[in-house]
């Protein structure tokens, strides 16, 4: 069936990051599904983030509104002189309980109440993180005649990334977290662990209506790609894709890792591509191995891939000391796979991420602080990448999670639950 959405993404492009991608990659392709959407967003600074190349493949019919955020927008989590916003975002996450951003839904509101009079769209599509947008889709289903739906794009109170101040500031949001889940109907997941959570705990949780759809890759990215390969001979070139946060994903022990393998003859060169909480270099000359170490900075996409195209093996890191690390995944990880290059997984055995490559059967999971598991990992991907398949990448294709997203609209239109 013809359908047309309306879509709201407090982040959009000009701004750039993995997930930004979910929603304009979406738009991109739920054309050729006969699914039109407008977007309404926040209208943002370039700032650190900035990917205006991603804006031309929006489709020409789709209506992007833009509406001033309320609050101070902190988008990079790097300071001037290279020091950490965390305490920022400490303070930040202690003033506001779920975030700073309910006070956009303010001005939203009203945009959406204006959109929905001028146009007759079939369903309203809400994307989350800002957790807020989550409470005020709960609002709006019972306001407005068609359906709502919430597209989850990372966990809400077990998203390893977000700050508590205090117990209590957790206890509360957890409260507005099963309030909001448990009063909506309709629900996307980019991670099935995250749906499997609201399941077990949220009661009144509609299970029926409750999408799994992961990230992506898109296959006309990788078309006449061109590898930019590094320019310095070494026995591998390891590449992260992303942004490093000093309380998550810090690359300590795979430095020690790779300082070890130095003194054994092994030279493995590592690649930053994107944002740090902190200076790489410096941390990495603490053991020994600053020269390894190449920063690239944060680049547009086309760029990111053309150098990822050009390394030997992909990384991904979420260490296990959060004990919520083990229900994420990372965009960036379904672009791994498509590059078909080995995968180290420095991530929970038993989570998400390590569960997707043992599946496709494409890198090694270990601990990310495991040095000795590191050192072999790295040895067993020079040494032997016969053994990396990369079983069944096609499901991740943003075409084919497009079609499948079209159906389940398909659904909800024709079914819409009272």
């Amino acid at each position: 069936m013809a359908g047309r959405g309306l879509v709201i993404s407090y982040y959009f492009h000009p701004t750039g990051g993995g997930g930004v991608q979910r929603w304009s990659k979406f738009i991109k392709y739920l054309v050729r599904f006969d699914w039109h959407f407008d977007v309404i967003c926040a209208d943002l600074p370039a700032g650190d983030f900035s990917d205006s190349s991603l804006l031309d493949e929006i489709p020409s019919s789709t209506r992007v509104c833009r509406i001033p955020p309320s609050e101070p927008v902190m988008r990079s989590p790097v300071a001037k002189g290279g020091e950490s916003k965390y305490w920022q975002r400490w303070l930040g996450s202690f003033v506001f309980i779920t975030d700073s951003r309910s006070r956009w839904n303010n001005r939203l509101r009203r945009r959406i109440f204006h959109e929905l009079d001028k146009i007759n769209y079939d369903i309203l599509v809400l994307s989350s993180p800002p957790y807020s947008l989550v409470r005020l889709a709960a609002e709006l289903q019972q306001q407005i005649s068609i359906p709502v739906i919430v597209d989850q794009r990372d966990p809400w109170t077990t998203n390893p990334y977000k700050i508590y101040p205090t117990p209590l500031h957790r206890m509360l949001d957890i409260r507005r977290e099963k309030k909001a889940i448990g009063a909506l109907q309709n629900f996307v997941f980019a991670y099935d662990s995250h749906r499997r959570y609201y399941e077990n705990t949220i009661p009144g949780f509609n299970k029926k209506r409750a999408l799994v759809l992961t990230n992506g890759y898109d296959e006309e990215d990788f078309t006449g790609l061109q590898p930019e390969k590094p320019t310095v001979t070494a026995d591998l070139h390891l590449a992260f894709s992303g942004t490093f946060y000093s309380h998550f994903n810090h690359p300590g022990t795979l430095f020690k890792a790779l300082a070890e393998l130095k003194k054994n003859g092994v030279t493995i060169r590592f690649h930053h591509i994107g944002k740090s909480a902190y200076d790489l270099k410096k941390l990495a000359a603490r053991f020994g191995c600053e020269e390894l170490i190449e920063v690239h900075g944060y680049l547009e996409h086309k760029n990111c891939l053309r150098k990822l195209a050009g390394m030997d093996a992909l990384c991904l890191i979420l260490n296990e000391k959060n004990r919520f690390a083990s229900q994420t995944v990372g965009a960036k990880l379904y672009e791994y796979l498509r590059f078909k290059k080995p995968v180290l997984a420095l991530v929970p055995e038993n989570g998400e991420a390590a569960g997707t490559l043992k599946r496709s059967r494409a890198g090694l999971v270990c601990r990310a602080n495991d040095i000795a598991g590191i050192k072999q990992a790295v040895l067993e991907i020079i040494n032997n990448r016969a053994q990396f398949v990369f079983d069944d990448i096609e499901l991740y294709s943003r075409e084919r999670l497009a079609g499948e997203l079209a159906a389940f609209f398909d659904e909800i239109v024709k079914a819409p639950l009272k």
